[in-house]
Parts: structure tokens; sequence; C-alpha cells
């Protein structure tokens, strides 16, 4: 990452010339990899950043899929859409595929250099509608998640209680007839699409949709 530029320049040309002419006269010869490398060169010209596939595991999640990444461990998500949380941090350090301020030395020095493949969360089903990604406790005390699917014309849902304050996301909703509405020891609130509800600790919601279905995510402290 602290490569002198016109050495990395050079070899990121030399690769990308050589892929690129691969790709022109036989496209399936390239690995998924490769085809990669190129795409990020297109996105970020010359970016030393374009070299991190080669580094680091290449992940496609699936729906469903999960995994865990410790603090100071290099990682960046190249396309699709996805749910992080992340625990209280006060920097976001960047070195590569990024138009905003890079910090080189600052990352090679606070990144730990260990090798291995992705640690993936085997999801724990709670009930019918609710399962929950839990990392494991002694390197990640803060958050846990849970994915709240629920069907059409569900009423008064209540998901697990917990004895912490949590955060509900409503990331999936529909636009047919009926809303889906939360009721935190209160009276109910009609939630649209990128809505954030606070609960307290160990206080009772119940959940209702219309005629379309509902996804929630739901963070707190690690219980586990």
């Amino acid at each position: 990452m602290t490569c002198p530029a016109a050495v990395f320049t050079e070899a990121l040309t030399t690769l990308t010339t050589r892929l690129s002419q691969v790709k022109n006269s036989t496209p399936s010869a390239l690995s998924e990899l490769e085809d990669l490398l190129l795409r990020l060169n297109e996105q970020y010209p010359g970016d030393i950043g374009v070299f991190s596939p080669l580094m680091t595991n290449y992940v496609r999640l699936e729906p469903g899929q999960s995994f865990f990444i410790g603090a100071n461990e290099l990682h960046a998500y190249i396309s699709g859409e996805c749910v992080e949380c992340m625990a209280l941090s006060d920097n976001v350090v960047r070195a590569g595929l990024t138009p905003k301020l890079k910090d080189c030395d600052t990352l090679c020095r606070m990144l730990v250099y260990k090798s291995r493949l992705p640690s993936f969360l085997s999801p724990q089903k709670l009930d019918a509608y609710t399962s929950l990604y839990r990392p494991p406790a002694d390197c990640c005390a803060e958050f846990e998640v849970e994915i709240i699917e629920l069907p059409p014309n569900t009423q008064k849902y209540e998901p697990v209680k917990v004895n912490c304050g949590s955060i509900l996301l409503l990331c999936q909703s529909g636009t047919g007839a009926g809303s889906t509405m939360i009721e935190c020891e209160g009276p109910g609130q009609v939630l649209k699409e990128g809505a954030v509800v606070f609960t307290g600790a160990g206080e009772t919601v119940h959940i209702t949709t219309g005629q379309d279905s509902a996804v929630f995510y739901r963070a707190h402290v690690n219980l586990g």
C-alpha cells in the first residue's frame, strides 16, 4: 500500500492490459477474480486498491448469509446491498477504492495481519419469524443482529423480549393495502421503509403487517 505510485501504476497497467486482451479474445477464459480486477480498474482507474482482491478473500454472499469482521481487519464492499452492524468506532481509515482521503501509513500500522477464511455466522432460529446472527462473544460483546421476516396480515407479532435497549430497522415493506404498524408500550405508529425505532430494555413490542410482508433488522448487545 505504500509502494511508489510509479511502480504500482506500471504493474497495474501491465496486469489490466493483459487481462483485457484475454477478455476481448476469449471472455470465458477469465476467472471471476480476474474479471473483478478489470471491473475495479474501470471504477477506480489506476487505484492501488485494485490489487486488494489478490491478497484478501473474495466472498459472494447469498441472501441470508452473514459473516463477522473483527476490528482492524481490511475489508471492502464491492457491489450489492447488505445490512452492516458496527461497534462504536472513532474512525474509518481508507487506503484504496475510494475518492475520499487515503491514509495508508495509519492503516498499515493498525491492521491485524492474520490470514484466514471468513468467519461465517450460522443463524439461530428464535421462533417462526426471527433468526439471530450472534458473533463470538469473546471478540464482539457489543452487538448481535436479528432478522424478523413477517408475512402479510400478521397480527401483533411480539419479538423476543430482551433486557437491553435495541434498534429496529424496517428494511423492506410493500406498497399494498394496509400498513406496517408497531406498538411500543403506547399508541401504534405506522412505519415506512427505512424507519428506525428504538425500544427500551424489557419493553414489549407488537408489530402488525398489512397485505404485504415486512422485514425488520434488530440490533442490540451480544447476549450470548
